[in-house]
């Protein structure tokens, strides 16, 4: 047989079960608006009938219930979302550094446009033309000398402008490894601090939303994965446990043996480092603790997806012996313009006369129009656009500039060679990677495929935005705190409230008659 006082202790319970039900709902409104805060929830669940199994069970009808109790406040989270949110979180700001370096780059070649280095040329093209019709105009020699000197400006600055850009992909890798480094840090900290809470049977959501804040902002800068280490001792079931953390391929699984950055069961960080050439030019591969990883095939590793990744590719690495990547690719094919068009130039122009040998009435002073560093064409092609300049025997004197047709008698100043020159433009080059074409044909056709790698780019990072906003929306909807489902419960829990009081009440009317109203027939 059950208490007397049985249906008042079960009272008490609805009454603390749904007041903490209803402290929770408080506190999830009160962080409607905390970043990364995720909605909380209280696990009610009745408590053991009466009586309970024995032996010594006494004999009643029926199995009473004796109430509810909240056992947990628990996070409302679905791990494979947060794993799918991550995953396109990586890949979207790996398209979007990728797409910002090309993004930079466009601009910087800023084609097609009235500045551009395709405009530079013509001018350059159009001057020669001018000269053609009168070798001995020193206004068309002048303006020949000047255009020239602004083709090779504009290769200088182009050149510059790259190797600038390149720089500062450096430091950002160095910049986006410190990032990881620290986070990881962090997520120790907090990793450690839930261990010792957890034991005791306490949950700290704080905790946990910190370090998911924390694993979200650093699967931005590199594909990784986590796995949780369910505690022991006293703890709670929906305790979640410390956190490890490994570098993953792009298909998301691991590298064999894994690349461990945070060691959950060991409180232990692996510090990650990019390595690059003895040139300080490319990277070469990474370094997890003790332990180097090369892009050349031999530890079997590619670059990480991420943020990471991106600047890598922007600024270089190697692989197979080649440096590849975004700017170096650029400055290749700038060099190679460069140096392909002033060795052709050179050629042509060595062949006519001067106005200085006319005069002079000899001839065979061979001289180039265009020349690299110490006043000299370099014998390889590499850094030569940052280099080009006019001879300074022609920014001296102009009429060293050989306008006139070749041979070996004096010429009459005529304009043969300048036309000459002047054909260049259209005649096919070598530009010694196997491609046979004008110089304009070339230009156009690298900054075509410089525009559909952006284009690519903009399109995958776009489609990366999408899903990443489906995921994330997914995940708010479980995750997130949703004001009218709040106040909704609030006022499911609050009825709740109202009811076991009034089942108190009535409670108590009961035993009131008992006491009070009972024994009293007679008097």
């Amino acid at each position: 047989m059950t208490s007397t006082f049985h249906g008042l202790e079960t009272a008490l319970r609805g009454l603390r079960a749904q007041q903490y039900s209803l402290q929770t709902i408080n506190h999830n409104v009160a962080n409607a608006n905390t970043p990364g805060y995720t909605r909380q929830r209280v696990n009610l669940v009745a408590t053991d009938g009466f009586p309970s199994v024995g032996r010594n069970r006494p004999l009643i009808p029926g199995h009473m219930g004796t109430g509810v109790e909240g056992t947990d406040v628990q996070r409302v989270r679905n791990a494979f979302l947060d794993q799918r949110f991550r995953t396109e979180y990586t890949k979207t700001t790996y398209w979007g550094n990728r797409y910002d370096s090309l993004s930079r780059l466009e601009g910087l070649m800023n084609e097609p446009s009235e500045d551009g280095l395709a405009s530079t040329f013509n001018e350059f093209w159009d001057s020669m033309q001018v000269l053609a019709t009168n070798g001995e105009n020193l206004g068309a020699r002048s303006v020949v000398r000047q255009k020239g000197m602004a083709l090779a400006n504009t290769f200088n600055y182009l050149h510059d402008s790259i190797v600038e850009y390149q720089n500062q992909a450096k430091e950002e890798i160095q910049q986006t490894t410190f990032d990881i480094n620290s986070i990881l840090t962090r997520i120790n900290q907090i990793n450690q601090e839930i261990g010792k809470i957890e034991p005791h049977g306490d949950v700290p959501n704080g905790l946990y939303d910190q370090r998911d804040m924390l694993v979200d902002e650093l699967s931005s800068l590199v594909n990784i994965k986590t796995e949780l280490i369910q505690p022991g001792a006293n703890a709670s079931e929906v305790a979640e446990g410390k956190m490890s953390i490994e570098i993953v391929q792009d298909s998301g699984l691991s590298y064999d043996p894994p690349i461990v950055l945070l060691n959950g069961k060991t409180n232990s960080t692996q510090e990650m480092e990019v390595q690059f050439s003895d040139s300080e030019q490319a990277a070469t591969g990474f370094s997890v603790g003790d332990k180097s990883y090369s892009f050349n095939g031999q530890a079997d590793v590619a670059i990480p997806m991420g943020t990471l990744k991106a600047k890598i590719e922007s600024f270089g690495f190697e692989i197979g012996g080649q440096v590849k990547g975004i700017y170096p690719d650029m400055l290749a094919e700038l060099d190679r313009m460069a140096f392909t068009f002033a060795t052709a130039f050179n050629e042509q122009h060595e062949k006519g006369q001067t106005l200085t040998e006319i005069n002079g009435g000899t001839v065979g002073a061979d001289n180039p129009f265009f020349v690299g560093d110490n006043n000299q064409m370099p014998a390889t092609m590499k850094g030569f656009a940052g280099q080009i300049t006019v001879s300074e025997e022609i920014m001296n004197d102009y009429n060293l500039i050989a306008a006139a047709s070749p041979g070996n008698d004096i010429g009459s100043g005529d304009g043969g060679n300048a036309q000459a020159l002047a054909d260049l433009m259209k005649a096919d080059l070598d530009f010694g990677n196997g491609v046979e074409a004008s110089f304009t044909d070339y230009y156009e056709k690298m900054i075509g495929d410089m525009g559909t790698t952006t284009k690519e780019s903009q399109t995958l990072l776009e489609n990366a935005e999408l899903a990443l906003l489906t995921v994330d929306q997914g995940r708010q909807s479980i995750s997130g705190v949703l004001l009218d489902e709040e106040i909704t419960n609030m006022v499911k829990f609050q009825h709740a409230y109202n009811a076991a009081a009034r089942s108190m009440t009535t409670v108590d009317e009961m035993l009131d008659r008992i006491i009070n109203g009972m024994g009293r027939v007679g008097r």
